[in-house]
């Protein structure tokens, strides 16, 4: 018995030694702290391309990028840890996740992402991952793998070992590295109530909804820019409020569907027009320094007295 002990022992001391091995082996060629960052290319709105570091730039964040894809079975273990710890638990830190995905196909790479609730800047490797440019560039030998890049766009530390990564997070924690952001959300000159305002006066009542004593509600999605500029407007909900009038209903009920839906339209291409006319906020500022901020306005469209 104690000869089988000693066995027992000896070989998980064995799967002990291999484990690290795999790990001296499959980390010895990464990227080392103080290398800069190899490009890993974003697609501009304009058609251009930059790199991780520039998004960086803007940003002011540490990056925790994982490289991983859906078929891998050791990706699929750590992934939700990776989700958990590093884009939720840290979300109101100055880290971002970043994903590249070596998936290939779209389909499987979104139906992947959205089971995981993937969120965050993601790169689409069309390659196998060992003829990818981007694995070339950044020595991998292994999937998953996971490079902490520093806000000056320098690799900070590369491991394939998810737990390495999350002590070398705390240790820049304690030294004041990794902290707390100072967020500020953007606003309208004058705050909440002079928005009202300004959309009561400006908004326009669709006549054919009018006609119809039709009522809706659409979300506009907008950036408020550095200098407080509005770009990149779009209607991302759009929906009818119910119980619908005796006006819209006396229609043929084969005809309801795509009435409500161009009525709809109509709203969200007013919403859009209203939010394009708009003044220039107050911008959303990270730690004091304005940054380009997404914000979501709900728009009801209500008739003073429904008929």
């Amino acid at each position: 018995m104690k000869k089988i002990l000693l066995a027992l022992v000896a070989l998980l001391c064995t799967i002990g030694a291999s484990a690290q091995d795999n790990d001296s082996i499959y980390e010895k060629n990464l990227l080392k702290p103080g290398t800069p960052a190899p490009i890993i290319p974003l697609d501009g709105k304009d058609g251009s391309k930059y790199g991780l570091h520039q998004f960086q730039k803007m940003t002011g964040n540490y990056m925790a990028v994982y490289f991983y894809a859906g078929w891998c079975p050791d990706c699929r273990k750590v992934a939700p840890d990776f989700v958990q710890k590093i884009q939720k638990d840290c979300k109101s830190l100055n880290i971002s996740p970043f994903y590249v995905s070596f998936d290939k196909d779209s389909t499987t790479f979104k139906e992947y992402r959205e089971k995981e609730d993937m969120h965050g800047m993601v790169f689409l490797e069309t390659k196998k991952w060992k003829e990818s440019k981007v694995a070339k560039d950044y020595h991998l030998e292994w999937i998953p793998t996971f490079y902490l890049i520093s806000p000056d766009g320098m690799v900070d530390f590369a491991t394939i070992n998810f737990s390495k990564l999350m002590d070398r997070i705390e240790q820049l924690k304690k030294e004041g590295k990794i902290k707390e952001l100072d967020i500020k959300q953007p606003e309208f000159f004058g705050g909440t109530q002079r928005l009202l305002e300004y959309l009561s006066k400006n908004i326009h009542y669709p006549s054919e909804a009018d006609r119809f004593d039709f009522e809706g509600r659409v979300i506009m999605k907008f950036y408020v820019n550095e200098d407080g500029t509005i770009s990149d407007i779009s209607c991302i909900k759009a929906q009818g409020t119910k119980p619908y009038s005796k006006k819209f209903l006396a229609l043929p009920e084969s005809e309801q569907k795509a009435k409500e839906e161009a009525l709809l339209k109509l709203m969200a291409k007013e919403g859009y027009r209203v939010v394009k006319n708009m003044p220039r906020w107050i911008p959303g500022t990270v730690s004091g320094k304005p940054v380009k901020t997404s914000f979501n306005l709900p728009i009801t469209f209500k008739l003073t007295k429904k008929k």
